[in-house]
C-alpha cells in the first residue's frame, strides 16, 4: 500500500511487524471512524515517529536496549542503534504486552 511509503522516513525505521501493524490501525480506524481519520492518524503517527528520530531519549527507558513513547492510546518501543532510530513494535495500551 503507498499509504506506508509516506510514513516510513530516512530519519527512522520500521520493523516488519510494526508496518503490519500499521495496517491493521489504519483499518480499524478507516472502519470504525472513516478513511479521512485513518490518514490523519497515520501521518500523526509518522510526525511522532519524527519527533522521536530527532529527539531519540525523549521516552522513557522499557527493557535493556529499548525505549518507549506514548503518544495517545498506543506505545511506540523503539531501539537506538548507532545514529539510527528503529520502531520494533507498536502497542494499544489495552493490549498486554
Amino acid at each position: 500500500m503507498t499509504r506506508l511509503k509516506n510514513v516510513e522516513s530516512m530519519a527512522f525505521k520500521l520493523r516488519p511487524l510494526v508496518k503490519q501493524q500499521l495496517f491493521e490501525i489504519f483499518d480499524y480506524t478507516a472502519d470504525t471512524f472513516g478513511e479521512a481519520q485513518a490518514e490523519k492518524y497515520l501521518k500523526e503517527l509518522s510526525g511522532v515517529f519524527e519527533m522521536i528520530s530527532s529527539n531519540p531519549h525523549i521516552g522513557h527507558a522499557y527493557h535493556a536496549t529499548t525505549r518507549q513513547f506514548i503518544h495517545g492510546r498506543h506505545i511506540i518501543v523503539y531501539e537506538v542503534v548507532n545514529s539510527d532510530v528503529i520502531i520494533t513494535r507498536l502497542f494499544h495500551a489495552a493490549q498486554r504486552r
